[in-house]
Parts: structure tokens; sequence; C-alpha cells
């Protein structure tokens, strides 16, 4: 079974483990969005364009994500 967080949590622990000195975080953010669950997936994606982001950040989420794909984010946003 999967552990709930919220958005803000996961947010936050993405973005700590993601950091690098050379990406700015006032020009460049990704954040988790929920989507559809597709199979036995979390119920959430972190979005961003590979094409778009700084060199080395896709590369460096393939190495954080299995950290963080055990996670579902929570219903507390409006509108779910």
């Amino acid at each position: 079974m999967r552990k709930v967080v919220s958005e803000a949590w996961l947010r936050d622990e993405i973005a700590a483990h993601m950091s690098d000195p050379v990406w700015d975080s006032k020009s460049f953010a990704a954040r988790p969005v929920r989507c559809r669950r597709e199979g036995d997936g979390p119920n959430w994606r972190y979005s961003f364009n590979p094409a778009a982001v700084p060199k080395g950040f896709a590369e460096r989420w393939k190495k954080v994500w299995p950290k963080f794909e055990v996670f579902d984010m929570a219903d507390d946003q409006p509108g779910w």
C-alpha cells in the first residue's frame, strides 16, 4: 500500500533531492501533479518537459524517482 502524502510535502522532498547548484529555481521549476493511475503506479507524475530542462535534470530524476514512486498524492486539492 502506498503512503498518501500532500502535494506540498512531495514537491519539497523532490526539490531537496533534485537540487543542484547550477539549477536556478527562479528560472526553472517542476512539480508533482495528480494524474490518472497507470497500472499499479502512483497517482501523480513529476511535470517537466525533458527537452526544456537544464542539462542533467532528466537523468537526475531517473535516479531520484525510485524513492518517490512509493507515494500517492492526497485528494486535498480542489476539484479532485
